[in-house]
């Protein structure tokens, strides 16, 4: 089975129709509206790309008229499709499961869990984080995290307030850091 991103347009996505997908084992990726309507993403595990369109076209059947389907593979940090099964939340990662990923810190498990939504600057990152420490720790273990290639930096103005223009450094989970976490990268990440 490979893991599969469905997009489709149609009328905004009500909360029984997200919770219709996550019964099925599909997870709501997201959706953007404009001036042609919304679209939404949904990924799901199928044995084909029409499977996964029909495995979508079952669930939405009584949440109202979608159409456009289009599927394409995810793939993995080698560029080879992405075999499932897939963590759909950090709540799920089961982090004995691969030797690696358990030899993950506790403060590295949280740093990387401050990247899944999108890029963040340093000082975000330190200031996010649930576990009291400061920003000479977190820049340790990013480096730490940046040498393992999961993580990467690039630095840019950081935002902070009353130093908007000073440059920060930037960080995002690489393509590997996903694959570790058994994630899979937003579409619109980064």
């Amino acid at each position: 089975m490979e893991i599969y991103r469905i997009l489709f347009i149609g009328t905004e996505l009500s909360d029984g129709a997200k919770a219709a997908f996550a019964a099925a084992g599909a997870k709501w990726e997201g959706s953007e509206c404009d001036a042609e309507g919304w679209r939404h993403r949904v990924l799901v595990e199928a044995k084909t790309a029409q499977d996964g369109i029909v495995t979508v076209c079952r669930v939405l059947a009584a949440y109202g008229l979608y159409g456009d389907y289009n599927a394409s593979p995810v793939n993995d940090s080698h560029g080879e499709a992405r075999r499932g099964p897939f963590y759909r939340s950090w709540h799920e990662i089961d982090w004995h499961a691969v030797p690696r990923r358990a030899r993950l810190t506790d403060l590295q498990r949280a740093v990387l869990g401050c990247l899944l939504n999108d890029a963040e600057p340093t000082w975000i990152i330190t200031t996010d984080l649930q576990v009291s420490t400061d920003r000479v720790d977190v820049e340790a273990v990013l480096e730490e995290l940046q040498e393992q290639n999961l993580v990467y930096g690039v630095l840019e103005e950081g935002g902070e307030p009353c130093k908007e223009s000073e440059k920060d450094r930037w960080w995002a989970l690489t393509e590997e850091g996903w694959d570790l976490l058994g994630l899979i990268k937003p579409s619109k990440y980064g």
